[in-house]
């Protein structure tokens, strides 16, 4: 890496992260300003989500870590997803339609292992935060950790699921339980990250990060920042859509997660440290 790309590297994810706010800023407030509606926004949010993650992920885990992780999340995403809609499981019977664009094998649209990564990572973040990681672990720790990570992700999904049917942009062949969605799903996202998370762990516990470079805590902390943003922006987008119980349990699933990274992020002014705070 040159002496100005790796100068301008963390002004940059900086930058992603502030333009995936922007952009998820325009998707809450359009249609209480009467916007234009702008097909391309949600992927272009997709987007931005992964190019923040990735690239904070290669500053402060190293070029391998990040690369095993995006490699892990977006493959192990793939074939569940992929079995998913040929078989239902294991989050019962669903199809995506053609709204995403067109789809990996005819099954899935790349969007979707995209956006596993781009939360799994903050997700991940917000963990290792929450529970003082770091180091080296036993294989305890890393289950312990691997499950609390799979409930973050998860939670997200309490609002996103329900939001993105209503858009058309899958369809549950049978109707389940949580506002049309089959609670078998949440069984199935809880398998899925707790697969590529366990599978992270155990692969690189005996392994040290090998960061690009120092940063500051406050940078360490931009992916929890980007959790909370998600879960704001989501709940409000309930709201806005007349969806008040999808809300209520997206504030209180994803917010859980969310509301404890807010204090965290209380923290993030106390100095600067060589290295990942966390692994990941």
């Amino acid at each position: 890496m040159t002496p100005v790309v790796k100068r301008l590297w963390q002004p940059g994810v900086t930058a992603l992260g502030l333009f995936y706010t922007a952009v998820m800023g325009y998707i809450v407030l359009r249609p209480l300003l009467r916007l234009p509606f702008i097909v391309v926004m949600l992927p272009l949010a997709t987007l931005a989500f992964f190019a923040f993650s990735l690239g904070h992920a290669l500053w402060t885990m190293g070029g391998r870590r990040a690369l095993l992780f995006l490699g892990l999340t977006f493959g192990i995403s793939l074939l569940f997803e992929s079995v998913g809609v040929l078989t239902g499981w294991p989050y019962g019977p669903y199809h995506y339609t053609d709204r995403l664009g067109a789809k990996l094998f005819g099954l899935v649209p790349p969007l979707i292992p995209i956006a596993w990564f781009m939360m799994a990572y903050p997700s991940q973040v917000l963990v290792e935060r929450l529970t003082g990681g770091g180091g080296r672990e036993g294989i305890g720790q890393a289950i312990w950790r691997a499950g609390l990570s799979a409930m973050a992700i998860t939670g997200w999904d309490l609002m996103m699921d329900p939001l993105m049917v209503a858009s058309g942009h899958w369809v549950w062949e049978v109707k389940g339980g949580y506002f049309g969605i089959p609670a078998q799903n949440y069984a199935g996202w809880l398998v899925t990250t707790f697969t590529f998370f366990l599978l992270y762990r155990l692969l690189t516990r005996h392994r040290p990060a090998r960061p690009w470079g120092p940063s500051s805590a406050r940078f360490q902390a931009l992916p929890i920042g980007a959790y909370v943003v998600t879960w704001l922006a989501n709940v409000l987008i309930a709201l806005e859509a007349g969806r008040t119980g999808v809300a209520v349990a997206g504030f209180f699933g994803m917010g859980s997660f969310a509301l404890l990274g807010l204090g965290r992020l209380t923290t993030a002014d106390q100095g600067r440290h060589r290295g990942p705070r966390t692994e990941d």
